[in-house]
């Protein structure tokens, strides 16, 4: 299968990834619960089928990403210029990435903003 791809904005750093995820909207048991099972490392969250957020661990920060993931896109070039045009939370600055499709992103069993 060709690797597929999504896009993002980046939308702050943190120190605490908890934190970072209930600042946008996670439940605070559910974030503490994410972070835990991925072994403090990367997470990938969604906020429902097409949007999410993405903690990336950077050192002793984690930056956040607003990220789409719907629909995914088949190169990176696409996905990039997609990330351009992608209107964000107003946190979020103008810093665009493309991210390769690792997997489904996790939910929490309620819905959290849409």
């Amino acid at each position: 299968m060709a690797e597929r791809y999504y896009y993002g904005q980046f939308w702050e750093s943190f120190r605490d990834p908890v934190a970072a995820l209930v600042d946008a909207g996670f439940p605070s048991g559910f974030a503490r619960t994410e972070m835990k099972t991925a072994g403090w490392n990367d997470v990938f969250v969604a906020f429902d089928d097409h949007w999410g957020v993405r903690l990336v661990h950077d050192g002793d920060r984690w930056d956040r990403w607003f990220v789409r993931f719907d629909p995914l896109l088949r190169t990176d070039a696409a996905a990039l210029y997609e990330a351009r045009r992608l209107v964000a939370p107003a946190k979020a600055a103008e810093v665009t990435s493309v991210f390769a499709w690792n997997g489904v992103p996790r939910r929490p069993l309620l819905a959290v903003r849409g």
